[in-house]
């Protein structure tokens, strides 16, 4: 197997390692098919306000302030609808860790759950966010026991990984309960075993139409949210490779663009590509005419008109910050 499948393989590994899972509350609904919406066909009752929270919870956070995690919780008959954007709100919150502290991490979480939530829903969604957070803990020292990279050869590393993925889903379920874990992290799951059945066709003694025949009955069998997301991903890597690619023609460019993402799209990246060329000539144009100002040692009342006349010259009122960030 060639380095480049073992490096999607421990990418893969380590991607869905990152995910937390926690201990089910009983009787609640869970909701999979990768879906961040409640099951619509069924009376739903909808989350306390469906518009974002008046008070923003983030307000303070730098990174994340002016965002919203836009996701929107519910219940059925009572009982708290488990669907993965269930998760994607934790992560939400999650990811300011280094801006807050742990506790006042929480405290926003559970904030956001009694803003959508009330009696039995808000309970079992505070129970799953506990053992979420409990599943991180336990992760740690998981990913002690199961480094996602091992020193060894390529079959050895292959029947690493799949013991590994094996034993995250038993820790996902510990933690979780089956039922929520299987939300929270199917399509983490349908993917990783994608890429492990992926490498185990590459790594086998079959012939190359073998192996291009079995690829493509193993793309087949993906989900097909799975297999666009796959898609897009694949398509995003050629047209960095074409970008990347200094010996092409502008045609040559263009032509490759098209076999990838059709005519259309090729044509808006070479107006994209142009507008680009043009940019990085006025900025160059700008920093050889600054170098000549910053040269006459004007004084610093002078240097400033004179400054602020030159990037006039050259860029427009909403251009200007961004210059000045690119140029000394």
């Amino acid at each position: 197997m060639q380095k480049k499948t073992l490096l999607a393989l421990s990418t893969a590994a380590l991607f869905t390692g990152a995910a937390v899972f926690f201990s089910a509350p009983q009787d609640i609904t869970v909701n999979s098919q990768y879906s961040a919406q409640p099951d619509v066909h069924q009376a739903v009752t909808p989350p306390k306000s469906e518009a974002e929270p008046a008070v923003s919870l983030v307000a303070d956070i730098a990174s994340l302030k002016g965002t919203h995690h836009g996701v929107r919780l519910a219940n059925r008959n009572g009982q708290l609808i488990v669907t993965a954007a269930l998760r994607d709100l934790f992560d939400y919150y999650l990811s300011a860790a280094g801006e807050k502290t742990h506790q006042q991490i929480v405290e926003r979480i559970e904030a956001d759950l009694y803003q959508q939530l009330s009696d039995t829903a808000l309970q079992q969604a505070l129970n799953i966010l506990a053992s979420y957070l409990d599943y991180k803990t336990a992760l740690l020292t998981f990913n002690q026991q199961y480094p996602a990279n091992m020193a060894t050869t390529d079959g050895q590393q292959i029947e690493h990984l799949t013991k590994r993925q094996q034993a995250l889903v038993a820790l996902q379920d510990e933690k979780l309960g089956a039922q929520v874990a299987q939300v929270f992290f199917e399509y983490d799951r349908t993917m990783d075993e994608h890429t492990l059945a992926k490498a185990q066709i590459l790594l086998s003694d079959m012939t190359a139409d073998g192996k291009q025949q079995a690829l493509l009955n193993l793309n087949a069998q993906l989900p097909f949210d799975a297999f666009q997301h796959q898609q897009r991903n694949s398509k995003q890597q050629q047209l960095m490779a074409i970008e990347l690619d200094t010996g092409l023609s502008e045609q040559q460019k263009f032509q490759q663009r098209s076999e990838v993402v059709g005519e259309a799209a090729a044509n808006r990246l070479a107006e994209l590509d142009k507008q680009r060329a043009e940019w990085r000539g006025r900025l160059i144009k700008f920093q050889q005419e600054l170098n000549t100002l910053i040269e006459a040692r004007m004084a610093a009342e002078d240097y400033e008109a004179a400054y602020q006349k030159l990037l006039d010259q050259h860029f427009e009122s909403h251009e200007q910050l961004r210059a000045k960030a690119l140029t000394k």
